[in-house]
């Protein structure tokens, strides 16, 4: 065992927690656009910071372990540190559209108090997961710099623009009276 493939093990441990965590928020989402009187509301809302609970420490451990990681056994590799720039990118859409999304929502009795800001929190959380994946099939794939960009872009396109195309399906959720 060496020093490396402990970190090499705490970074795993770290994408998972950011996988954990957008599988919660999008699952807490979904809740809060269904729920059926304020007291249901109240309690998905309550619990709607445990992703970010989970989600922030699991990037910065991420970050921080696949840096080194990529110092130590990566350092010529394109796919490398376009990968740690995604995952600060995925850093900043959480710390900005997300947080300030979060804070309308903390603020909020109904799904209508909530308003256009479902499109934003949708938006982030599409975001940070197409970023994600595009790091994962990086770190699978390991290309060079131009098919890990185009990967980057795909993924996050992918994952994103239902969003901006399919955000119809969500109005009638948004509508309900609560």
């Amino acid at each position: 065992m060496t020093f490396y493939s402990i970190m090499n093990f705490v970074h795993v441990v770290g994408s998972v927690g950011i996988i954990v965590a957008i599988m919660f928020e999008g699952l807490m989402m979904r809740k809060l656009l269904r729920t059926n009187g304020p007291d249901q509301f109240a309690v998905w809302r309550d619990i709607y910071k445990l992703p970010t609970q989970i989600g922030a420490p699991s990037v910065i451990i991420s970050l921080l372990t696949g840096i080194y990681l990529a110092v130590v056994a990566w350092p010529q590799s394109e796919w490398v540190w376009l990968s740690v720039v995604a995952l600060i990118a995925v850093a900043i859409i959480g710390a900005t559209l997300t947080r300030s999304a979060q804070k309308v929502l903390v603020r909020a009795n109904s799904t209508r108090d909530v308003g256009p800001t479902w499109s934003k929190l949708w938006l982030s959380l599409q975001l940070r997961t197409g970023l994600i994946v595009g790091i994962l099939f990086l770190m699978v794939v390991k290309p060079t710099l131009g098919p890990s960009l185009f990967a980057l872009i795909f993924f996050t396109a992918v994952f994103s623009l239902p969003v901006a195309f399919f955000w119809r399906k969500y109005e009638p959720l948004r509508r309900r009276e609560v």
